[in-house]
């Protein structure tokens, strides 16, 4: 039990990367608000100067059972490692490009908010447009949205609002730079129409108040510039080539369950998933952040009778975010999950200064308003979540993941002081 099943061989395998990045981003930023009885106005401009130089030199060998991968067979089919390859050694994942990339975008919005309710109930309108221009792809976008809001008069305060708009994320280096590292200087912006219905409620339970949100929302996506996760580096397709939405709903209540303390609890559905426009075969695939479930606790409290201590604890569970082997085959790309992630966090606090302690005049910490000091547990279970795969190849082309862990149990220690 616990002994290999078979032993394919030994290997090794080696990462390269002799990457050099030098990057300036220089912005200029103006923003004004004019306030009326019942109407307010914002605006602003930005003008955003953007340099960038980069070489990329990145491969990747692969040795299984004493020979080289990707490694030829001979003419009946048998690969003998003891016999010199007829090919040149080859690298897999080779990523080489050199370029200088300069961009100026300019930037500017305007809106208006009008108040239009009564005496007995709130109604507001905001509505405006952002207008954006990035000289690389001279590309120029326009993005008008605009959201109502309405609050009956009833007993509980409940606010009811809808909004919608146009949204467009123009590409910044890293999104320019497919996986041959050569720079796609057409790559436009990213855009989403979104739908959002919202409704919050303030409340009181216990004597102590209590804030209640709700959303739903629909988005959208267009001319999305898919990419992927290899351990923690982002690659981009640096296209336009697919499509998608996202559909999701989040709650959350926060308030004071232990008088003089915020605490807070959430739940999250998301499902966005995307579309490669050219290959109608492959369908929707779910995209590097679709994570179906996430809960969250954050609850605070005083040690009974010693105000001047407090705990606070933290609980959080999300279903595993989707991975797959390294290939451009989007029929197959993520088509695997990773594990729940899990964990949970503990702390102590113990005030130094503040409302239940005094320091006397002459002590030099005297002005600060309040000081604390907290230790605390990260990963208290000592849960081992996986954050990545590392993707091996054998003699045969099979590959296998080996995960790789987040930080397992760990003390932190910190000061807060607060003038």
């Amino acid at each position: 039990m616990g002994k290999p099943a078979i032993n394919l061989g030994t290997g090794a395998f080696l990462n390269h990367a002799r990457d050099y990045l030098n990057g300036n981003v220089l912005n200029f930023e103006q923003e004004g608000t004019i306030i009326g009885k019942k109407l307010v106005q914002y605006w602003g401009v930005q003008y955003q100067r953007e340099y960038f130089d980069y070489q990329l030199d990145e491969w990747q060998l692969n040795d299984s059972a004493g020979y080289t991968l990707p490694h030829s067979p001979d003419s009946m089919g048998y690969v003998n490692p003891f016999a010199q390859p007829n090919n040149p050694l080859e690298m897999e994942n080779v990523i080489k490009g050199e370029d200088i990339i300069t961009a100026n975008e300019y930037t500017g919005y305007y809106e208006q908010k009008w108040n239009l309710g009564s005496d007995s109930t709130a109604l507001s309108l905001t509505a405006g447009a952002r207008a954006n221009y990035l000289d690389l792809d001279k590309q120029f976008l326009l993005s008008p949205r605009a959201s109502l809001s309405y609050r009956p008069n009833w007993e509980h305060g409940y606010t009811f609002s809808f909004s919608t708009g146009y949204y467009s994320q123009p590409p910044f280096f890293k999104e320019l730079i497919g996986f041959n590292g050569e720079v796609n200087d057409n790559v436009k912006a990213q855009t989403s129409i979104h739908f959002v219905l919202s409704g919050q409620n303030d409340f009181t339970a216990w004597g102590r108040p209590f804030h209640y949100l709700a959303e739903v929302y629909y988005k959208v996506l267009q001319d999305l510039n898919p990419y992927e996760i290899n351990d923690v580096k982002i690659q981009y397709y640096a296209n336009n080539d697919a499509h998608g939405y996202a559909a999701g709903i989040d709650m959350k209540v926060n308030g004071e369950f232990v008088p003089g303390l915020e605490s807070w609890a959430s739940v999250s559905l998301l499902k966005t998933q995307e579309k490669i426009n050219d290959e109608a075969y492959t369908g929707y695939i779910p995209t590097p952040t679709d994570q179906r479930l996430n809960i969250a606790l954050f609850f605070q409290d005083f040690l009974p009778h010693h105000p001047t201590y407090k705990m606070h604890l933290s609980l959080i569970y999300g279903t595993g975010l989707p991975f797959g082997p390294p290939t451009l085959n989007t029929q197959y790309r993520d088509s695997f999950r990773f594990p729940a992630y899990k964990r949970v966090d503990i702390g102590f606090s113990k005030e130094l200064k503040g409302l239940h302690t005094k320091l006397k005049p002459n002590n030099p910490f005297h002005n600060f308003k309040t000081i604390w000091l907290t230790l605390e547990v990260f990963n208290l279970l000592q849960i081992n979540n996986v954050i990545s795969y590392i993707w091996i190849t054998d003699v045969s082309d099979r590959q296998y993941p080996v995960p790789n862990y987040l930080t397992p149990r760990q003390l932190n220690l910190k000061l807060v002081m607060q003038f």
